[in-house]
C-alpha cells in the first residue's frame, strides 16, 4: 500500500504572529476598527459571516511579513500564509483573505493585482473584503491607535463614519484617501466625520502604571509621525514651519532614545540617536537662516527700513543664501541615507519596541522617567548664572538640559502628576529665553564677520535683544529656583518613583543645600 502523504502543517494566525514578529498593537486594533464598521454596514452591503472572518484575518496579518522586509511586506506577507497554511481556513477560503491582503495599500503591481484577483471564483466579494482593510488600516496610520468609530449612518448616496482620532486627525485623512477602492466596490461613498469626545472621555496617549517600552513606543510614534508629514515642506523654502516642526521632532525623538537608553542597549537606538544627530546638525544652518531671515523682516516692518539704501542692499545679500539652503535641505531628505534611517526608524517602533513590550511584563513607566527626571531637574537647579557673565557655549548647554527636561516632563506629565506638567512649563519658558539670548549671540557673531557691512540700525537692536533677553533669564531663572515649588516636584516624582529620589546622596545633601550651592 502507498504510504500516506505527509500532512501539511498549518499555523494559527497567533502563531504566524509570534513566528514573524508582528506588530500585534497595530494589526489587533485595525481588525477591531474594520469590524466594527463591517458590522454596522453589513445590512446594506449583504456580506456573510465568512466575509467577516476573512476580513479579520486578513487585517490580523495584513502586515505580518513587515520583520521580514520592510519595503516589500505586504508581498512577504502574501508569501507567508501561501507557504505557511492558516489553521481553520479551506484552501478555496485563503485566496480571498490573501487579495485583501494584497490591497491593503494604495498601489499593487498589475502583474500581482491579475494573478491573485482574476484567479478568484467571486473578484468582487475579494475587493470588499479588501475595502474594510484598507479603509481601517488608514485610521490607523498613526500607529497609535488613537482613532476609534462612534457611529455609522446612511443617508443617500453616502455611509458616514463618524470618527475620534485626537491625538492624530490626519488618520481620517488618509482613511479617506484609501477609501478609493470602497468607492469602486460599493454603490455608496464614504465619508469620515471628526467627532470630538466629551470633556471627560479625553482620549490618554499615555495611562497609568504603563509598561515603559508600550509608553515609549506612543511617544515616540507621534514624533515619527511628525517628522514624516513634515519632510516635503522644507524642499521648496516657502515656509520655515515645516523645517522647524521637523527639527523639533527630531530633538524629542532623540530626547526619548536619551532617556531610555541603557533600557534599549540591545536595539538600533544608539545607531539611530547619532544618525538622527547628524541630520539636526546638517539641517541647521537652514533653520538658522530661517530665523534669521524672519528677525530681518520684523526689524524691517517695525521701523519702516524699506528706502534705506544700506538696509536694502543687506537685505538683497542675505537673500542670496536662500536657494543653496533649500538645495542643501532637499539634498539630505531625499538622499539614500535619509531613507534608509527613516525605514530603520520604522522597523524599530513597529518590531523591535514592539518586541520589547511583549516580553517585558510589568515594569510601569513612571518610576524609570520618575528617577531620570528628577537627577536631570537637580542639575538644572544646581547650576549658576552669575550675572549674565557666562560664555555662549554655557547658556546654550543650560538651555539644552532645560529643553531636555521640559520634553521629558511633556511626554509624561500626564501620568506623572500636575507638578510635573507645571515644571515642563517652567521650564519651557527657561530655554524660550535662553534661545532668545542665543539667536542675539549668532545673529551679533554673524553681522561681525560678513562681507557686506551689517546696517547700524541691526547692530543696535541685536544688542537691545540680548540686554533684554539677559533680564528675561534673570526672571525665569528666578522663576525656576523657587524652592516652595521644587520641594513639591520631589515629593510628586517621590511618590511616583516608590523609593528614595535621593537614594545615595551624601548625608544631609537636601533640595534646600541644592539652592544654597547654586
Amino acid at each position: 500500500m502507498a504510504s500516506r502523504a505527509k500532512a501539511r502543517v498549518r499555523y494559527t494566525i497567533d502563531e504566524l504572529c509570534e513566528i514573524y514578529l508582528n506588530e500585534d498593537v497595530h494589526t489587533e486594533h485595525v481588525a477591531r476598527l474594520a469590524l466594527e464598521l463591517f458590522d454596522a454596514v453589513r445590512r446594506w452591503t449583504g456580506m456573510t459571516r465568512y466575509d467577516r472572518r476573512l476580513l479579520e484575518a486578513a487585517a490580523r496579518l495584513h502586515d505580518v511579513g513587515y520583520a521580514l522586509d520592510p519595503r516589500h511586506h505586504m508581498q512577504k506577507s502574501i508569501e507567508i500564509v501561501k507557504q505557511d497554511g492558516l489553521e481553520g481556513f479551506q484552501d478555496k477560503q485563503v485566496p480571498y483573505l490573501l487579495v485583501a491582503i494584497a490591497l491593503h495599500q494604495n498601489s499593487i503591481p498589475q502583474r500581482l493585482y491579475k494573478t491573485l484577483v482574476d484567479d478568484l471564483p467571486d473578484p468582487e466579494r475579494g475587493l470588499r473584503i479588501a475595502a474594510f482593510l484598507r479603509v481601517a488600516d488608514g485610521l490607523d496610520q498613526s500607529h497609535i491607535q488613537d482613532a476609534s468609530i462612534h457611529g455609522v449612518r446612511k443617508s443617500g448616496k453616502a455611509i458616514s463614519v463618524a470618527v475620534r482620532s485626537p491625538i492624530s486627525p490626519d488618520n481620517l485623512v488618509r482613511a479617506d484617501s484609501k477609501a478609493s477602492l470602497w468607492r469602486e466596490v460599493f454603490p455608496w461613498d464614504i465619508r469620515f466625520e471628526a467627532e470630538a469626545a466629551p470633556e471627560a472621555r479625553t482620549f490618554r496617549l499615555l495611562r497609568g502604571g504603563e509598561n515603559r517600552y508600550e509608553a515609549l513606543r506612543r511617544v515616540a510614534y507621534v514624533q515619527y509621525k511628525i517628522i514624516r508629514a513634515n519632510e516635503e515642506g522644507p524642499k521648496t523654502g516657502d515656509d520655515p514651519e515645516p523645517l522647524h516642526d521637523l527639527r523639533v521632532a527630531l530633538r524629542r525623538f532623540r530626547s526619548l532614545l536619551t532617556l531610555f537608553r541603557k533600557p534599549l542597549k540591545d536595539t538600533w537606538a544608539g545607531d539611530i540617536d547619532r544618525r538622527l544627530a547628524a541630520v539636526a546638525k546638517a539641517l541647521g544652518p537652514a533653520r538658522d537662516y530661517d530665523v534669521w531671515m524672519e528677525r530681518l523682516r520684523e526689524m524691517e516692518a517695525q521701523q519702516d527700513l524699506s528706502r534705506s539704501r544700506v538696509w536694502s542692499r543687506y537685505l538683497a545679500h542675505q537673500k542670496e543664501f536662500a536657494e543653496s539652503h533649500v538645495t542643501h535641505v532637499r539634498q539630505v531628505l531625499d538622499g539614500a541615507r535619509y531613507r534608509n534611517l527613516m525605514q530603520e526608524i520604522a522597523y524599530f517602533l513597529r518590531i523591535q519596541l514592539s518586541e520589547l513590550v511583549k516580553e517585558s511584563k510589568g515594569n510601569p513607566v513612571e518610576p524609570y522617567v520618575a528617577r531620570r527626571l528628577w537627577r536631570l531637574s537637580r542639575r538644572i537647579v544646581a547650576s549658576e548664572i552669575p550675572g549674565g557673565s557666562w560664555e555662549v557655549e554655557d547658556f546654550h548647554a543650560l538651555r539644552k538640559q532645560c529643553r531636555r527636561g521640559r520634553y521629558i516632563a511633556e511626554s509624561f506629565g500626564s501620568v506623572l502628576g500636575t507638578r510635573t506638567r507645571r515644571w515642563g512649563k517652567t521650564l519651557k519658558r527657561m530655554a524660550d529665553v535662553l534661545g532668545d539670548l542665543h539667536d542675539a549671540d549668532v545673529g551679533l557673531e554673524r553681522v561681525a564677520y560678513e562681507a557686506v557691512a551689517a546696517p547700524r540700525v541691526l547692530v543696535a537692536a541685536l544688542k537691545a535683544q540680548r540686554a533684554t533677553a539677559l533680564r528675561e533669564v534673570d526672571a525665569a531663572w528666578a522663576e525656576l529656583k523657587d524652592e516652595r515649588a521644587f520641594q513639591k516636584l520631589k515629593r510628586e516624582l517621590k511618590k511616583d518613583d516608590g523609593v528614595s529620589l535621593l537614594e545615595g546622596e551624601r548625608a544631609g545633601d537636601s533640595v534646600k543645600k541644592l539652592y544654597e550651592n547654586g
